[in-house]
């Protein structure tokens, strides 16, 4: 469980939705990694709709854009 702060909404304001567009994969995959712990998440309320940090995301990303 997260501990709420007081930047919580600050920090975790990315939808599914909104992050599996700045990856650039189908929000399913996104679902699946994140269920993996490949990404970290949170969720909201019993719905449980998933937040994503940007931060996050993008330690995805950098991997894939060295050019070693």
């Amino acid at each position: 469980m997260v501990k709420m702060h007081k930047n919580f909404r600050a920090e975790w304001n990315m939808t599914s939705s909104q992050a599996s567009d700045y990856l650039g994969i189908h929000v399913n995959t996104l679902r699946r990694w994140s269920d993996q712990g490949m990404v970290n998440c949170v969720t909201l309320g019993t719905a449980g709709h998933r937040r994503y940090r940007k931060i996050d995301l993008d330690r995805i990303l950098i991997p894939q854009n060295r050019l070693d």
